[in-house]
């Protein structure tokens, strides 16, 4: 056992990441709450200005912080009950909804801020500007298909996403809803919950544009969850809505609703836009994801509800 002050550690020590540059320590104790000890370096070294400053202007939404050290860039957190991985409670999901929704609105008006902290630039007009590189790589892809089992998406297809793409943006312009964070790896295994509040914790992802975006990747994970997906996703959203409600008119909260499928897709597939220069783009496993992310934006566009937004918005 090791003593510190009031904390007694016990000899329960899991090294789960470690690397020249990474550490992920979790340092157990005998009574209370355990401990983890994280470090990150390159490529991944701006999660620690993301957490830092998370920490700073709304830490009731990140894991208790006890101490940050610049030089190692690292952070000692308390351990916070479970991840949602390990739940299955709809109310788990739907306050995680509803801290969501309440996090970005409080960083409203922050987006400079965000940006110097480290986080990527997936506004808007930053998507929109790569949308045709990125179609030319999916069809880059759909030609380095072998498996037979489902038939490439051909590239007139591609191209008229690519068109579609461009609409959803000028369309989600269009509704004029502030920039704030999104967590762009919003799985449930980076939601924590204590079986009463949530926060949210691996903010490597972490970045800037249109707040729907993370909502639907959230209703995404969430209705795996559960048999009954829709009414997983039709709750979530219902939470979300109503949080928005105070800044938004319903107008902008529905339309932003059925814009931001085929959104969240490109932002997935943008990244922190640095791949397309490296070789993890003819990389076998990148290429099949992107395929499964392409049939993912093509399922969507065929979708009535985007047509539906669109339509009306035009």
């Amino acid at each position: 056992m090791i003593r510190d002050h009031d904390v007694v550690f016990t000899d329960d020590l899991r090294h789960l990441n470690a690397g020249g540059e990474f550490c992920l320590l979790r340092l157990g104790t005998i009574a209370g709450p355990a401990y983890w000890l994280k470090a990150v370096g390159r490529p991944n070294a701006h999660e620690f200005g993301v957490t830092a400053y998370l920490a700073a202007v709304c830490p009731e939404y990140l894991p208790p912080i006890l101490a940050i050290r610049a030089d190692w860039r690292a952070w000692l957190m308390e351990e916070y009950g479970i991840s949602l991985h390990s739940s299955s409670s709809l109310e788990h999901f739907k306050r995680a909804a509803f801290n969501l929704a309440n996090l970005q609105r409080r960083l409203i008006g922050r987006s400079a801020d965000l940006l110097d902290a480290g986080c990527g630039d997936h506004r808007i007009g930053v998507l929109r500007a790569h949308i045709d590189n990125l179609i030319e790589y999916l069809d880059y892809a759909m030609s380095q298909q072998t498996s037979t089992k489902v038939p490439p998406v051909s590239a007139s297809r591609l191209n008229k996403i690519g068109h579609l793409l461009h609409e959803t943006c000028s369309a989600m312009e269009d509704l004029n809803i502030p920039d704030s964070l999104l967590h762009n790896d919003i799985s449930p295994g980076s939601i924590l919950t204590n079986g009463l509040d949530c926060v949210f914790t691996d903010w490597c992802e972490a970045y800037v544009g249109n707040p729907f975006i993370t909502q639907e990747q959230l209703c995404v994970h969430a209705s795996r969850k559960s048999e009954s997906s829709q009414h997983w996703s039709s709750a979530l959203k219902a939470v979300y809505r109503s949080v928005w409600s105070k800044d938004l008119s319903e107008h902008q909260v529905e339309r932003a609703l059925q814009l931001a499928p085929l959104l969240s897709v490109l932002s997935y597939l943008h990244g922190r836009g640095d791949w397309l220069e490296t070789s993890r783009r003819t990389q076998p496993a990148f290429l099949s994801y992107s395929r499964s992310l392409a049939r993912h934006m093509d399922r969507i566009a065929n979708s009535a509800e985007l047509r539906e937004a669109l339509c009306q918005l035009n």
